[in-house]
C-alpha cells in the first residue's frame, strides 16, 4: 500500500472544510483567545507528532501487515466521512472555535442523535486510522495531544451550551453520549 493514500482523505477534508467555512453564521459569543490558543497548540503538537515525528519515536510498536493498513485506511475514511456528515447537519451553526451563533439551536438530528460531538468523533477515528497504520509511539503521542485538544473544546462547548440552553441541553447530555454511543 502506498503511504500517500493516508494523506488523501485529510486533503479532501481540509479543502471541503475551507469551502464550507464560508457559510457559517455570524457569532454572538466566542471563546476567549487564551482558551483557543491552548487548544490549537495541543492539536498542533499532535499534528507534528503525526507529520514530522522525532526519529526516536518512530520505531514500530506493532507489525503493520497489508490487512491492518487497509483496515486503518477504512477507519480513517469512515472518520472523515462521519465528521463531514456531522458538519453538514450543523450547517451555519458550525465554527472552528467554541462559539454561540445567531439563532443557535440544539442539533439532535443525523449523527447528533448518536453523539453530541460527532465531528470530534470522526476526527479522532480518522487519526486512530493513521496511528494504527504508523504503529509508532509518535503516532500515539499525536493521538493523545489531539484528543486532549478536543477534550478541552468539549468542556468549553458544553459549558457554553448549558449556560445558553439550560435544562434543554442538560437533558440532551443525559440522553446522548459525548463521543462514543453508549460509552463516553
Amino acid at each position: 500500500m502506498r503511504p500517500w493514500l493516508f494523506h488523501v482523505p485529510w486533503l479532501v477534508f481540509a479543502a471541503w472544510w475551507a469551502v464550507r467555512a464560508l457559510s457559517a453564521a455570524r457569532s454572538e459569543r466566542v471563546e476567549p483567545s487564551r482558551q483557543r490558543i491552548v487548544s490549537v497548540a495541543l492539536a498542533g503538537a499532535g499534528a507534528l507528532f503525526l507529520l514530522r515525528p522525532p526519529a526516536s519515536l518512530c520505531a514500530p510498536l506493532w507489525p503493520t501487515p497489508a490487512a491492518l493498513l487497509w483496515a486503518a485506511l477504512a477507519i480513517e475514511i469512515a472518520g472523515i466521512a462521519f465528521a463531514i456528515t456531522a458538519r453538514e447537519y450543523l450547517g451555519a451553526l458550525w465554527s472552528g472555535r467554541v462559539t454561540l451563533k445567531e439563532n443557535h439551536r440544539i442539533v439532535r438530528s443525523g449523527p447528533y442523535r448518536f453523539v453530541r460531538h460527532p465531528i470530534y468523533t470522526g476526527v479522532l477515528a480518522a487519526v486512530l486510522g493513521v496511528v494504527l497504520a504508523r504503529g509508532t509511539a509518535a503516532g500515539l503521542f499525536g493521538f493523545a495531544f489531539i484528543a486532549a485538544a478536543l477534550g478541552r473544546k468539549i468542556v468549553a462547548e458544553e459549558a457554553l451550551l448549558c449556560d445558553h440552553f439550560g435544562d434543554a441541553y442538560r437533558s440532551y447530555q443525559r440522553e446522548v453520549r459525548a463521543l462514543i454511543p453508549g460509552i463516553l
